[in-house]
């Protein structure tokens, strides 16, 4: 269900779910139950720990990405700087690796 939110959008839903979680667990207390007194609570079908390792997962492939996009901007730059023999260099090793 998180694998293709964006960050704003994680984080907006992440702050619901913990939202709805505290809600019943201080539901709970107020009516004088216990939290042993009665199931996991559920969102979904998924428990909040689920939940949570699902959104754990999708923000750190979200920070992955985004510093995969500073590394090819980075190399941009870098490919822009290289001179005529460096960018020969390169092309010849290019090369030597397909041969």
């Amino acid at each position: 269900m998180v694998e293709n939110m964006d960050k704003d959008t994680l984080v907006a839903a992440f702050a619901d779910l913990k939202s709805r979680m505290t809600s019943g667990s201080d539901a709970l207390s107020e009516l004088g139950f216990g939290k042993d007194e009665l199931e996991d609570e559920t969102y979904l079908g998924f428990t909040f720990a689920e939940w949570s390792q699902d959104f754990q997962t999708r923000a750190k492939q979200i920070r992955n990405e985004e510093k995969i996009e500073k590394l090819y901007a980075a190399v941009d730059i870098m490919e822009d700087n290289l001179s005529e023999e460096d960018r020969f260099s390169l092309d010849m090793k290019a090369v030597e690796e397909l041969l």
